[in-house]
């Protein structure tokens, strides 16, 4: 998919660079769902959360560390909401870039 974007645009056509990011409602939305297994009070981790992913260029693999720190990955399987976050977390994080919504 990211191939297919790249060919249609670029900085040559729009006049200004271009910035390659993950969808940030489905990794909140992932992220949402693990905090609700994680904490009691999960409006406030999701809040600090994505506070951090607007913020800090690092998040996002602050976050993953968070995520595994907990203890909470339930492994592979329907339903096992946190180590759905991981899983999207380590599959999309390997070009960072990608999930630094801080850069913008």
């Amino acid at each position: 998919m990211w191939n297919l974007l790249e060919e249609g645009f670029t900085e040559e056509r729009f006049g200004s660079e271009i910035h390659r990011l993950v969808d940030l409602y489905h990794l909140t939305e992932k992220l949402g769902a693990a905090a609700r297994i994680i904490e009691s009070e999960s409006d406030a981790l999701q809040k600090r959360w994505k506070m951090l992913l607007l913020n800090k260029s690092s998040a996002a693999k602050d976050i993953l560390g968070e995520l595994i720190d907990s203890g909470r990955d339930e492994g592979p399987g329907e339903g096992h909401l946190v180590h759905a976050a991981i899983t999207y977390l380590q599959s999309h994080y390997e070009n960072a870039d990608r999930m630094n919504y801080a850069q913008i």
